[in-house]
């Protein structure tokens, strides 16, 4: 995920870079300087940063949130992308500080879709967006095919069930909202866990 979050600077970068010098002629300190937190505009200060090349993915972030309405108005962007943007600010976050412990692929699932999401209005390549699409059917592939011990008895038999009916229902929740391309993996993940649910049965 930290390999896709690096494109993703990349790919923002590039979109503030193409998109805020037409705001105004102050766009460096009004919509970039201004827009950034206490911190950030320290850390901008200290390192004499003087384009948005010299700007973390967090920093960038926060430049695209700040000016939402401005960019949002001139692009036609859709009203539901800034609560994307607010999602990958948190996950983000959450990668930046991810101890050794594993993800769940459903988390790693989800924070893909995000990223894909923001990265999908943001003009990424098709090269960027196919290697989010892996990642995504990587976690599908994790979910699907996780091995549970066999139960000895019916009780421990019971006991797995909600697992298996919490991990369904995810996966269906997911083929909702899933793009075309998303939809035969997810669908090939649902048959396989009810494959591994009437084995373990």
């Amino acid at each position: 995920m930290n390999a896709l979050i690096k494109l993703a600077t990349t790919a923002l970068e590039g979109f503030l870079s193409a998109h805020l010098p037409k705001l105004t002629s102050d766009w460096w300190q009004k919509h970039v300087i201004d827009r950034l937190s206490f911190q950030q505009q320290r850390h901008v200060q200290e390192r004499g940063c003087t384009s948005l090349r010299d700007l973390d993915f967090a920093a960038l972030l926060r430049v695209l949130d700040q000016n939402w309405f401005e960019l949002s108005s001139a692009l036609s962007l859709p009203k539901e992308a800034r609560n994307w943007v607010k999602e990958l600010q948190t996950v983000r976050n959450k990668w930046a500080h991810q101890s050794a412990q594993d993800v769940p692929p459903s988390e790693m699932y989800r924070d893909a879709d995000t990223l894909e999401r923001v990265l999908t209005i943001l003009g990424a390549t098709r090269d960027v967006l196919s290697l989010v699409e892996a990642t995504k059917t990587e976690a599908l592939t994790h979910l699907a095919s996780h091995k549970h011990s066999q139960p000895t008895n019916s009780a421990a038999a019971s006991a797995q069930e909600p697992d298996f009916s919490a991990r369904r229902t995810w996966l269906a929740l997911a083929l909702v909202s899933a793009r075309s391309p998303m939809k035969a993996h997810i669908i090939q993940a649902l048959g396989n866990l009810h494959w591994t649910n009437d084995v373990s049965s």
